[in-house]
């Protein structure tokens, strides 16, 4: 194998066997994208609302069900060995694949800037008021981004390296300040707490499952690189176990000092310096995963571009929101985005069920456009949208609501190929 294709990271074609990876290796990546504030956040935002009990429960159903989506998104990762997508092109054919694939890489650039500029914007108000020492964002935001993009530019071999030493390092961070929180005199009636009520379980579960699921619809990205299925099966692990003890992990503490944001938590346990690092060190490893995906996606666009390149282009827009303070003025768009890239979820891993035994099936490359397949994402997509305005439709869980609606949707459209006798005559039944 040249080492100019490791490099490439195989971003049109399949990985090869002597390549791939044990499951547990790929679930260490997908840790480190999940150790990130944000989870943190929700974690402690759920059990402060409805206790330690409540809130585990809600946690665990929440991650649950989107590992169960993982589930199967990672075994179809496994077998064709193809990004998220370059699996879209084949199921949406060459023109409705790169038209969501544009969609995928204006969310994850955006995200991949807009959680940058949180981070600076945290760092420069931090440093200022822990060490008096004022320094503008923008500086912050520069260093971040170049780090960043050298761990998320040089392929899946650069984040499985990145990610076995920072997830160590911060789990330990984290179980120091569980530790200190143990150690307080007010944990006992901390996790006796009933909660305030602040959340609804339904609530809850809605902000568990909308916050982790593009992790599973996503994850072929990552287990393209799975040794097989039983590790594609083992790298879910990340998210049916990992995730919620991250979320458990950092709401106990914040159960104790009685607020969910994880940087005052650490500043009222005494630990300024502590705060700074895990900020820095959490949002460098969860960021990478978004300019990562963005490279892929970037790929099936521009498809004579190296991955240096594509991941240029997320660096100079990431630094340019940063520069003219523009990333928070998107963020409905992305929330939005997200919405619509569930569905996708939906289409291709229905597609990919019909023709398990023939995947070759799904990869004509004459076909432009496949019309039953985008419609069925579009309704949705729709579905998904309208579930957010009224709070659900059937389910108050959005993400469900739209990506069921997208499974429908597919089989009602292809209710005639589905028949035996329709599936042999047909080619390829996932076509217009």
């Amino acid at each position: 194998m040249r080492d100019n294709d490791v490099v490439e990271d195989f971003l049109l074609r399949p990985v090869p066997e002597a390549e791939t990876l044990s499951g547990l290796k790929i679930a260490t990546v997908l840790i480190a994208l999940g150790l990130t504030l944000p989870v943190f956040t929700m974690g402690s935002q759920i059990v402060l609302a409805q206790g330690l009990l409540n809130g585990s429960l809600i946690i665990t159903v929440g991650c649950g069900i989107t590992a169960l989506l993982a589930l199967v998104t990672s075994l179809i990762g496994a077998r064709l060995r193809v990004s998220t997508y370059v699996l879209l092109t084949m199921v949406f054919g060459q023109v409705g694949g790169k038209a969501l694939n544009l969609m995928f890489a204006a969310m994850l650039i955006g995200w991949f800037a807009n959680v940058a500029d949180l981070l600076s914007v945290q760092l420069s108000s931090a440093v200022s008021a822990t060490y008096g020492v004022s320094i503008p964002p923008i500086a912050y935001s520069t260093v971040a981004l170049v780090l960043m993009t050298l761990t998320g530019t040089f392929g899946f071999r650069m984040m499985e390296r990145f990610a076995s030493l920072i997830v160590p390092l911060l789990f330990a961070f984290m179980i120091y300040v569980l530790f200190l929180a143990f150690g307080d005199d007010r944990i006992g009636a901390a996790v006796l707490k009933s909660g305030d009520g602040s959340l609804t379980v339904v609530d809850g579960l809605s902000a568990v499952v909308g916050s982790v699921i593009l992790a599973g619809v996503l994850a072929p990205d990552f287990t393209r690189y799975a040794r097989d299925g039983k590790a594609a099966t083992r790298s879910v692990l990340a998210l049916a176990i990992g995730y919620p003890l991250i979320m458990l992990i950092a709401a106990i503490p914040a159960l104790v000092v009685n607020s969910a944001d994880t940087m005052d938590v650490m500043m009222k346990l005494g630990l300024p310096s502590l705060a700074l690092v895990v900020l820095a060190l959490s949002t460098w490893s969860s960021n990478t995963g978004n300019l990562y995906s963005s490279t892929l996606t970037l790929a099936t666009v521009l498809t004579k571009w190296p991955i240096w390149r594509l991941g240029l282009i997320g660096f100079v827009c990431a630094w340019l929101a940063a520069y003219f303070n523009a990333s928070a003025y998107f963020v409905p768009f992305l929330v939005w985005m997200g919405v619509a890239a569930i569905p996708v979820a939906g289409v291709y891993v229905s597609a990919y069920l019909v023709h398990r035994s023939a995947p070759q099936q799904l990869a004509n490359g004459s076909i432009q456009f496949k019309t039953k397949n985008f419609g069925a994402w579009l309704l949705g997509t729709v579905v998904g949208s309208g579930s957010v305005m009224t709070a659900g439709f059937i389910v108050p869980v959005p993400a469900l609501e739209g990506l069921a609606a997208s499974v429908f949707a597919f089989l009602l459209l292809h209710n005639r190929d589905l028949l035996p006798a329709n599936r042999r005559r047909s080619e390829d039944p996932t076509a217009a």
